[in-house]
C-alpha cells in the first residue's frame, strides 16, 4: 500500500515536471539524437523552439501584435538541395514570457539514398525581413 501511495505522489510530480519540459509534447517524451545517425526506413522528427526577441523600446511579446514566423527544413548532399519541407507558419505564444514557438517536422527520407547530408532549419521573419539558420551534418543509413 505504501508503494502505491508513493507512486501516485511521484506521478503528480512527473506530470508537473513534464508540463514545463520542452521535450515532452502531447504526452510523449522526445529523445534527442546525439549521434545524428538516422535510418532511411524511419521518419526523422525535427523539433525546435523559436522565439521573437523584443528589440530596444519594443513592447513585450504578449502585448505586441501576433505575427507568425515561417520555418522549413532542407537537406543538402554534396552542396545540392535534395529535400525540403513546405514552409510552416508558427505563431508566438502570448502566454509565454519569451513568446516561444515550438515546431515539429516529420521528414520521410525513405526515398533518399544513404549517406552524409547537411540538415538546415530556416526561420523567416516577414516583419523584419530577416532569416536565421541552424545547420548540422547528419548521416542516413539503410
Amino acid at each position: 500500500m505504501n508503494q502505491a501511495l508513493y507512486d501516485a505522489a511521484k506521478a503528480k510530480d512527473r506530470l508537473k515536471e513534464d508540463s514545463v519540459n520542452p521535450l515532452v509534447q502531447d504526452g510523449k517524451k522526445l529523445i534527442p539524437s546525439v549521434t545524428r545517425v538516422f535510418s532511411t526506413t524511419r521518419e526523422i522528427y525535427v523539433y525546435f523552439q523559436a522565439y521573437k526577441q523584443a528589440g530596444p523600446g519594443s513592447q513585450p511579446v504578449a502585448a505586441a501584435t501576433v505575427q507568425p514566423l515561417f520555418a522549413f527544413v532542407t537537406l543538402y548532399r554534396e552542396g545540392k538541395q535534395v529535400f525540403e519541407t513546405p514552409p510552416t507558419a508558427i505563431i508566438p505564444n502570448p502566454a509565454s514570457r519569451l513568446g516561444t514557438m515550438p515546431l515539429t517536422f516529420n521528414l520521410g527520407v525513405n526515398g533518399l539514398p544513404p549517406g552524409e547530408y547537411n540538415c538546415q532549419i530556416t526561420v523567416l521573419d516577414p516583419a523584419t525581413e530577416k532569416a536565421n539558420f541552424w545547420r548540422a551534418p547528419i548521416l542516413l543509413v539503410p
